[in-house]
């Protein structure tokens, strides 16, 4: 492969926007509830302080895993994706649940709409990651809960207090 064509093929994929990229990445085929999808659930719902009438957000649904879960437990709960064949997929197992084709940097929602919001295992792919932890901040109730999963061990995790804004490392 010559150096023009592997230039020409890296501003290729520069030119795919964030949503042409879920998009296609949500028609690979997935497992329902991996180990790893059930482990992380149960310790964000062990989280979940509040009663079972709170609102909660999910930002990054996947494929409406933790959305069943929550809904199973009896909360209210809203999802957005930014890609729109997630929130298709996310449908057939959350059928009775509000889905909506978002960007977390833009939530479509008034401000302190939320009791709690959820982000799993989506941040680390978002980029200017910070304005949708403002946005998120925006959208949350006072004293309402924000979890943030992130993969841990394979990079540095830098936390970005949606509060005080300031940000630290995890060791």
């Amino acid at each position: 492969m010559s150096n023009n064509s592997t230039a020409r093929d890296k501003n290729l994929v520069m030119k795919i926007s964030l949503r042409e990229f879920y998009e296609a990445e949500a028609v690979q085929k997935r497992f329902w509830g991996s180990h790893r999808e059930i482990i992380l659930a149960e310790n964000i719902l062990a989280e979940l302080t509040r009663n079972k009438s709170e609102k909660i957000l999910e930002v990054g649904i996947g494929d409406g895993f933790l959305l069943f879960q929550m809904r199973q437990l009896g909360y209210e709960v809203i999802g957005i994706d930014i890609a729109m064949k997630r929130c298709r997929n996310a449908r057939k197992n959350v059928p009775d649940t509000e889905l909506i084709v978002a960007d977390a940097r833009f939530l479509p929602f008034t401000g302190e709409t939320f009791d709690a919001i959820i982000c799993s295992e989506t941040l680390e792919h978002i980029p200017r990651h910070q304005k949708a932890i403002s946005e998120a901040h925006r959208v949350l109730k006072i004293a309402g809960e924000y979890i943030v999963t992130v993969p841990f061990r394979q990079t540095p995790v830098k936390v970005l207090c949606p509060y005080c804004l300031r940000s630290f490392y995890l060791d």
